[in-house]
């Protein structure tokens, strides 16, 4: 899935409006100006992004205005969803060589072969690695949906529809 995919997720509502795209961008953009629209910027002149909080990781709800409608979809900020997956994958390897340091030097009774420490923590940390990351992406995904359909409400009324 590229950068600007949208996610999988159920069906944002669309705005029926009697405005044109530049007077439902012009309103966006003095609702940002207000506070009340985080992450607010044009992507072109007829569409727009807004930012969709989740938990753990946020997305963008990208905004088009066309015919009256404006439609919504939301697209993964792939930045934080990759820094954790290196990490989750990465933090693993070296964590061996301080379990296996650690056990030597504190416990005499433990045997000095590194292939003994791989045996037990390799599958102690790596097999809760996929488990965390659905968690997280479930988490975020249902979060940032939320944020969003609260967002399309501010929308909604700053066009009078």
């Amino acid at each position: 899935m590229s950068d600007n995919a949208p996610a999988q997720t159920d069906q944002l509502p669309a705005i029926d409006t009697a405005l044109d795209a530049g007077a439902v961008l012009e309103r966006l953009e003095k609702l940002a100006k207000r506070g009340k629209l985080a992450g607010f910027r044009r992507l072109s002149d007829r569409s727009f992004g807004v930012s969709a909080f989740g938990s753990p990781f946020d997305r963008e709800m990208v905004g088009t205005v066309e015919s009256g409608r404006v439609s919504f979809e939301l697209v993964w900020k792939r930045a934080m969803p990759a820094a954790f997956l290196v990490t989750l994958i990465v933090s693993v390897w070296p964590g061996v060589h301080l379990m296996d340091s650690l056990m030597n030097t504190w416990f005499g009774w433990y045997p000095n072969a590194f292939w003994v420490t791989c045996a037990w923590y390799i599958p102690l940390t790596a097999l809760p690695a996929p488990w965390a990351w659905k968690v997280a992406m479930n988490r975020s995904r249902a979060g940032s949906d939320e944020h969003a359909r609260e967002t399309i409400d501010k929308i909604r009324d700053a066009l009078g529809a």
